[in-house]
């Protein structure tokens, strides 16, 4: 089995990567979607990722995706 690309795993909605904006906006039409969200599982370090990009990447998503969905 051949591995997906990430950006093909963003078309077939399996992934989110992008800005926090990105990110707001496909979770938002994954709800949609799906009739509602209760768990998301995440991953900050795809491949050869330095941690410290990766710890970045964690706290944009914790201070601007997580206040704006977790009502969804």
């Amino acid at each position: 089995m051949l591995a997906d690309s990430a950006e093909r795993q963003v078309v077939a909605g399996s992934a989110f990567i992008g800005t926090p904006a990105d990110i707001i906006e496909m979770l938002r039409a994954f709800n949609d979607k799906v009739g509602g969200i209760d768990s998301v599982s995440l991953h900050f370090t795809p491949g050869d990722m330095p941690v410290e990009m990766a710890e970045r990447s964690l706290r944009l998503f914790s201070k601007d995706v997580m206040p704006k969905v977790k009502d969804l």
